[in-house]
């Protein structure tokens, strides 16, 4: 999993925000759990909010019919993603 969040990195800040979609549609199936993961932690620690939600809504859109199938697999993945993005709403809700 270390080197799978080495790798997803690296490739998330290689493509500009206009390639995102691109790049999310065409990831297989078996990465969406590992990705959703790994921007649920970058949501919460990084300074790059907005790139990481772009990253985060084009996965969830693209990929919602296995995300449905696989609800049961994935759910964890998508309540810590959905905590990470509430707690930065929280905390820009205090500035």
């Amino acid at each position: 999993m270390f080197l799978f969040h080495i790798y997803a990195h690296t490739y998330t800040h290689t493509y500009t925000h206009n390639t995102v979609a691109l790049i999310v549609r065409s990831l297989p199936d078996a990465y969406v759990e590992k990705l959703l993961m790994f921007l649920a932690q970058q949501v919460a620690s990084s300074p790059h909010l907005q790139f990481y939600l772009a990253w985060s809504a084009e996965l969830l859109t693209a990929h919602c019919a296995h995300l449905k199938e696989s609800s049961s697999n994935i759910l964890a993945s998508i309540r810590d993603l959905q905590k990470s993005i509430t707690q930065k709403q929280n905390d820009l809700g205090r500035m």
